[in-house]
């Protein structure tokens, strides 16, 4: 039988939580017909490094005859993307315990998965911010998304989570994604929305305390404040949330 998902974990290799579902849910006979997995960035996980060279996730679709291992290792896994139909690529973080879906790329396809998934929140994170590298993975594939999974309390209470979010996925798949290209209202309007759209300026948040997730009013701006990013000695990014209305906009380009 033809496996229409591939799981990504290990995209960046300091986060353990998509390699430990993996070993998981491979070891559960009923579901492990129902998808394929690789590891994104081996030589990273075996060093828990986040990286070797390069970020993974910010050099796709790669090149494969680069020097750099990072920029070789994205161009396989483009590569690899034609034989599947949707791309889930597994993150973490330790700024919160939540579990949210991240869409590199925002198009029907991509958003009728993330509908598909039983995760409350979105977030659509457009590639090209300001002072960034373009680039994730999932951008490049037909139906692509990623999973960031909040571990900061506890690991073991979100993998769980993560499980039971991927096993009902697997298990109503096929019907549920392509009803949802139709972008059912009643669907998006269940979900949480929020648009990702620039970095948190140290200088303009002094003396304020941060918190994820949480409104901030720097008197010259409002947003909402996503405290992803501190591997990369970020403050954070600024979002805003999106009504259903919007989201729907944003996908037609108006």
């Amino acid at each position: 039988m033809h496996k229409k998902v591939l799981f990504i974990a290990g995209t960046h290799g300091d986060e353990t939580i998509g390699t430990a579902l993996l070993k998981k849910i491979s070891k559960q006979r009923d579901i492990a017909a129902l998808y394929d997995s690789v590891i994104g960035n081996p030589r990273a996980c075996v060093q828990n490094k986040r990286f070797i060279e390069a970020d993974l996730n910010r050099v796709a679709p790669g090149d494969v005859n680069s020097p750099i291992y990072e920029v070789s290792r994205a161009s396989e896994l483009v590569e690899m993307f034609k034989n599947f139909e949707y791309i889930i690529d597994f993150h973490e973080t330790k700024a919160n315990d939540r579990i949210v879906i991240i869409i590199p790329r925002f198009c029907r396809e991509s958003l009728a998965l993330a509908l598909a998934i039983d995760i409350s929140t979105i977030l659509i994170w457009p590639p090209a911010l300001p002072g960034t590298a373009a680039g994730p993975l999932t951008q490049y594939a037909p139906f692509g998304i990623e999973i960031e999974c909040g571990t900061k309390n506890s690991f073991n209470k979100t993998l769980i989570k993560l499980e039971k979010i991927v096993k009902k996925f697997l298990e109503n798949k096929i019907v549920r994604v392509r009803d949802n290209l139709a972008l059912p209202l009643d669907v998006i309007k269940k979900k949480k929305f929020y648009l990702v759209y620039g970095k948190i300026n140290p200088n303009e948040v002094n003396g304020v305390v941060l918190q994820d997730f949480g409104p901030v009013d720097t008197g010259q701006e409002k947003f909402t404040a996503l405290l992803f990013g501190k591997h990369q000695n970020l403050k954070g990014y600024k979002m805003r949330p999106l009504d259903s209305r919007e989201v729907l906009d944003i996908l037609t380009g108006q």
